[in-house]
């Protein structure tokens, strides 16, 4: 994706990005987080094997996680706020596996 805006919660640099929009009405969203860290192809397939609700990967000299929401009868408030909480324990365990290079089942 282009460069992300400069929406940070607790260091996560990510972007929400509304989906399968029909004017106004979007029946998903994406949500986007980059990171600084350099890793390879196989570290992203090894993570994407082990996170089934994400997707890791490389483009040029950045690394992002993605998860894909899909909201046909809308998108209320209480679960954006779950899907956040989640994909932040996601991006914080990435994270970890960036800079460790190992993978904890436990989170």
């Amino acid at each position: 994706p282009a460069e992300l805006p400069d929406c940070v919660i607790d260091r996560l640099k990510y972007l929400i990005e509304p989906t399968a929009c029909d004017n106004s009405n979007c029946a998903g969203f994406q949500l986007t987080a980059e990171f600084d860290t350099a890793t390879t192809t196989d570290q992203m397939n090894q993570f994407n094997m082990f996170r089934s609700f994400t997707k890791a990967y490389v483009d040029g000299s950045s690394t992002f996680l993605t998860r894909y929401e899909i909201n046909d009868y809308g998108i209320p408030k209480g679960n954006v706020a779950a899907d956040m909480t989640n994909f932040e324990a996601v991006a914080a365990t990435f994270e970890d596996y960036l800079t460790t290079g190992k993978l904890d089942d436990s989170k």
